[in-house]
């Protein structure tokens, strides 16, 4: 599988997935990309910002249920 079908199957699976969470599970430093193009291609894919526990702000994806 590509990153890019591993990040979808896990959105879809309804996990949330943050940048780091990203490099750690699939390896990739490019996770908005990643989305960015999934979103062009009709997955119904969410951002949120979260804190971090150092006070830092973080995007955090995650597939948007209708």
């Amino acid at each position: 599988m590509t990153q890019k079908q591993d990040i979808l199957l896990h959105l879809m699976e309804g996990g949330t997935l943050t940048p780091l969470e990203a490099l750690e599970r699939f390896s990739t430093l490019s996770l908005s990309q990643r989305v960015g193009e999934l979103r062009r291609a009709g997955f119904p894919i969410e951002r949120d910002l979260v804190q971090t526990s150092t006070g830092k702000h973080v995007a955090c994806y995650y597939w948007r249920v209708p």
